[in-house]
């Protein structure tokens, strides 16, 4: 079955995750705390001790107290500004990596199915003669557009992403054989044919295990939906 890459952009599925910006928020609000009492702890001993007045602790002034408070807020304050802006941009970039997870579930689908059927169709006609070659179509094994856009970031898929990529590399040694067997002579050699036979079996068995998981992932997030 075909996924429509139109009706899944329509409608993409809210992620039963914990948003980021929910899990930024309770993060700063832990930061903050702590440094609430910090600042806290600072001003109950500000307003009546000083530090290091040895064994007979003498009362502090108010403008002594100030500038260490000061000093103390200054300090967390050039911590936590960068910290926090990192942060921000770690969950930018997660959150864009789990958007592209879920669009290259639905984008991939297809050249794997295509390249399902390419395998099948080449492994029908191994025997065909040259007459019948002449009109068979040049460009079959090409590498789809979708298999340059994704693949440095096919990591992101874990398993299932290094699956991919070996298809691609099966799909680049397919399309040299098959650009070979356009060129022979009657008969096809039989050396050739059993050769690409067992390398067709293997392409179409792998084409068929990425576009069932593909499918399956793609029909969940709808199902969530």
């Amino acid at each position: 079955m075909r996924i429509s890459l139109a009706k899944y952009y329509s409608c993409i599925p809210i992620s039963m995750e914990p948003s980021m910006d929910a899990r930024g928020r309770g993060r700063d609000k832990i930061i903050l705390t702590l440094m609430g009492l910090g600042f806290g702890f600072l001003a109950g001993w500000g307003l009546f001790y000083r530090w290091g007045s040895g064994p007979t602790l003498a009362p502090v002034s108010i403008s002594d107290w100030l500038q260490a408070a000061g000093s103390l807020l200054g300090i967390a304050i050039a911590v936590y500004v960068p910290w926090r802006q990192r942060q921000y941009q770690i969950d930018e970039e997660r959150r864009r990596d789990r958007e592209l997870v879920e669009i290259m579930h639905t984008a991939l689908f297809q050249p794997a199915e295509a390249y399902r059927a390419s395998c099948a169709y080449f492994q029908r006609d191994l025997h065909a003669r040259r007459e019948r070659r002449k009109n068979m179509p040049t460009f079959l094994f090409e590498r789809p557009i979708e298999f340059d856009q994704f693949r440095e970031k096919l990591y992101l898929l874990g398993a299932l992403g290094g699956q991919i990529n070996k298809l691609i590399a099966h799909q680049d040694v397919v399309r040299m054989h098959y650009k070979e067997f356009l060129l022979f002579d009657d008969p096809v050699p039989p050396t050739f044919t059993a050769r690409v036979t067992s390398r067709l079996e293997q392409g179409i068995a792998i084409a068929e295990d990425i576009a069932s998981r593909l499918q399956e992932l793609a029909n969940r997030r709808a199902d969530w939906n």
